[in-house]
């Protein structure tokens, strides 16, 4: 059985992508999530008719400066820019 944090995560990366699905507009299989793949987004929307493209990391804690790094490296090199929100 997987640990209690892990069920944490992925329960909070399902209602990101139900809430990209019914309050922004993204199509079913425009939304996925990145399980397993350790990299630096946990979800990711891609809306080719808008051109909109969204890569989320979903934290429910406190974020790590090593991650915050990653992203703020990722906006300087991409022109993206970072969105922080924490479930309390």
């Amino acid at each position: 059985m997987p640990n209690r944090q892990y069920l944490g995560g992925r329960s909070a990366e399902y209602r990101i992508m139900k809430r990209l699905r019914t309050k922004e507009g993204f199509a079913r299989r425009d939304v996925m999530r990145t399980a397993g793949s350790h990299g630096v987004f946990d979800v990711i929307a891609i809306d080719p008719v808008r051109r909109i493209i969204k890569l989320i990391q979903s934290k429910s804690g406190k974020s790590k400066e090593r991650e915050i790094a990653k992203l703020a490296d990722l906006e300087r090199y991409s022109g993206t820019y970072t969105v922080v929100s924490r479930a309390e």
